[in-house]
């Protein structure tokens, strides 16, 4: 056993949440931790819920976020937290995970921090200083760990571990819709961070019209030519700041748990979210829009290739089309990037007892 420390472990962001929730039922069944406590955002809270995941309410334990760089200290030192393993998150609209971070390094608390995706380095800077940056960064592989040294941040701190929420996913056989179902097709929405308006990206103005009339219309002379009974939904993401009104033939998936909106869907359209890269771990055939309208909304590229790619918005009906046969066809859509993703949780744990144990450079 490891000398009794105060262990604090936040989850803010979703996917943050769902990066580390893997790891901490690992910690609960070890008895290295015994004084861990693991401290949850609302924002994450459904994921903990879910899984059955004890866990503190930030907002109950220490306030409503977003919470002061002082409220942080004033909790760190009653609490007498020796360690903190932590998600990271978006300065711009809470930096309840940015002042953690922050003030954990003014106090000389050694801080580990997760990055679960392949983008969304803007949210270790103000401006363009790393303040929000921890000590040590888990992070899913090499090509993430690269764009790390092209932003100028100290590598030699970064470890390329995996993705232990996605290893989980990767096991899962989902498979599509049985020859003569219903037939759903999904838009996975991503908030603006680059302008910060956080509005759903659907929404962004093409000429005279938005793009998801765009994708409405055109999904729509794809449907009138099928005998199968077919929907189109729209899914928000959890930080969108604004729904517009739905086009005529789109409905709003107001599940609350993304597992039951994977389960009743089949087709998945979206930019390169998180959301995305999931359903298609999963076996779900997936369409990316790489249009050039847009290219500038997101911060780094990512190293998974979906089945489908679109270019040009006219090259949606035949994506479509496309898309319609292979899930009639029943059959998984196989992923070529499992290996990613092994030993995952196993690889994370094995950092963080070198980490408790100050053994990491």
């Amino acid at each position: 056993m490891l000398p009794c420390n105060r262990f604090l472990v936040y989850a803010q962001d979703t996917g943050g949440g769902k990066y580390i929730s893997p790891v901490i039922q690992e910690l609960i069944k070890s008895d290295k931790f015994p004084d861990l406590v693991i401290l949850v955002h609302p924002l994450s809270q459904g994921i903990f819920n879910k899984i059955g995941i004890p866990y503190v309410s930030l907002e109950k334990c220490i306030g409503k976020p977003p919470l002061s760089e002082t409220a942080w200290e004033t909790y760190l030192k009653t609490q007498k937290v020796t360690h903190v393993f932590c998600t990271t998150s978006s300065p711009y609209l809470d930096l309840t995970n940015c002042n953690l971070v922050t003030v954990s390094k003014k106090l000389n608390i050694p801080v580990m921090g997760i990055l679960d995706h392949w983008k969304g380095f803007d949210r270790f800077f103000s401006e363009d200083r790393p303040i929000y940056f921890p000590d040590y960064i888990c992070c899913i592989d090499e090509f993430c760990k690269c764009k790390f040294e092209q932003m100028g941040l100290p590598v030699n701190n970064v470890y390329a571990v995996g993705h232990p929420y996605l290893e989980e996913v990767a096991r899962q056989n989902w498979r599509q819709n049985a020859a003569g179902g219903k037939i759903c097709v999904l838009l996975i929405s991503q908030p603006n961070t680059v302008n910060r308006s956080f509005k759903g990206i659907f929404f962004l103005q093409m000429g005279e019209k938005r793009l998801i009339d765009e994708i409405a219309f055109r999904a729509t002379l794809v449907f009138h030519s099928q005998t199968e009974d077919i929907h189109i939904r729209y899914r928000p993401h959890p930080k969108e700041q604004f729904i517009e009104t739905l086009p005529e033939g789109v409905e709003l998936d107001d599940n609350r748990e993304w597992a039951q909106t994977m389960k009743e869907n089949d087709i998945f359209l979206g930019l390169d979210s998180m959301a995305l890269i999931e359903a298609y771990l999963a076996g779900k055939y997936c369409i990316s829009l790489l249009l050039p309208e847009l290219e500038n909304l997101s911060d780094n590229s990512i190293p998974i290739s979906f089945p489908g790619i679109i270019n040009d918005i006219s090259d949606l009906s035949p994506a479509i089309e496309d898309a319609i046969g292979i899930t009639r066809e029943g059959a998984k859509t196989e992923n070529k990037y499992s290996a990613i993703f092994l030993d995952s949780t196993q690889r994370v744990l094995s950092l963080i007892d070198l980490f408790f144990k100050g053994k990491l450079s």
